[in-house]
């Protein structure tokens, strides 16, 4: 399990207007990506907070309060290597999260005896491999636009007409974010877009004005929120 040192958050900046593409979906330009770096980065899109992540030269977006209490995943001190997708702690209950999926992650712990040297039995704690909870956090798409200095992260906010867990803080307003823009995003809502989408911090193959695997892989309709 590898891990990489986050550090604190950074102030929270609102994103702009959204862009609509060719295809009739809206991308809101956030903050420059040569502002990404250790740091989660802390966004408002269409008044819900967004945590960004650079992991790896890619960049990952998710609701920023945690789906469990709604603690605060901007604040995140590392990003580690869990079952092969970097996961985020929350900071509050330690709650494990892909930045990628949004899946949870735990341990499952048996307990077997034994005999100690004082003749008595204890029980020795087993822990299992890792398992996923499924998805319980929302992840949105992002893609990187621009060249050299003028590079900039792009997030479209996932299908919100499908509940996740998370959505109970999705507009949980923490000290630092300013008040709350227009809901610009909400006649966007209901049409399908259920595919997330990480941009590579280079684009390789891929144009940096396209969403990383646009089109693909997506994401069957989600059951109501059912708790942890």
């Amino acid at each position: 399990m590898s891990s990489h040192s986050l550090g604190g958050p950074t102030s929270p900046k609102h994103a702009a207007a959204p862009e609509v593409d060719n295809q009739g979906v809206p991308w809101f330009k956030t903050v420059p990506l040569k502002t990404l770096g250790v740091r989660p980065t802390l966004v408002v899109v269409s008044g819900r907070p967004v945590a960004l992540f650079l992991y790896n030269g890619c960049v990952y977006a998710i609701d920023a309060n945690c789906y469990h209490a709604g603690g605060p995943l901007y604040q995140a001190e590392d990003i580690e290597d869990i079952a092969g997708q970097p996961c985020i702690r929350c900071p509050h209950h330690s709650f494990i999260i892909s930045v990628s999926t949004g899946e949870s992650f735990y341990q499952p712990v048996t307990f077997q005896k034994e005999e100690g040297e004082d003749g008595h039995e204890h029980l020795k704690p087993i822990v299992g491999e890792w398992q996923t909870k499924g998805p319980k956090q929302r992840t949105h798409r992002t893609k990187v636009q621009g060249e050299g200095d003028d590079e900039s992260v792009y997030v479209s906010l996932s299908d919100l007409f499908h509940s996740m867990p998370s959505d109970q803080f999705a507009k949980l307003r923490h000290p630092l974010a300013p008040a709350p823009v227009p809901d610009i995003q909400a006649k966007w809502e209901g049409d399908g877009m259920e595919q997330h989408h990480h941009s590579p911090r280079h684009g390789g193959h891929h144009s940096p004005s396209h969403a990383h695997g646009q089109g693909q892989h997506p994401h069957p309709p989600l059951p109501p929120v059912q708790g942890e």
